[in-house]
């Protein structure tokens, strides 16, 4: 009986120390996970900073080549002039 009973209790101490190593991996696992993933968003909003600072140097360059008065609005198709709009057709629209 007392050998049984020393059986159990080594098993026991057994299972408890392997469940402690479990614990201890699954939470060493997860910090790692949070980790590549904070490194992968960090690196993705760099990249995001960088092309928005490339489009925004792009629409700079594009706006200081094209003199105020002929400059394009893409967004309502017009032309505008210093006192008129001009449609892309080249009819006065009225002023500005």
């Amino acid at each position: 009986m007392t050998t049984t009973t020393s059986n159990l209790g080594a098993a026991k101490n057994r299972m408890d120390i392997q469940s402690e190593f479990v614990a201890n991996l699954r939470d060493s696992i997860e910090k790692g996970v949070v980790t590549l993933v904070d490194a992968g968003m960090t690196e993705e909003s760099t990249r995001l900073k960088v092309l928005q600072t490339q489009q925004q140097l792009g629409v700079q360059a594009c706006r200081s080549l094209i003199p105020p008065r002929n400059r394009f609005c893409p967004c309502s198709g017009k032309i505008a002039g210093n006192h008129f709009e001009w449609s892309r057709s080249g009819r006065k629209a009225g002023p500005t």
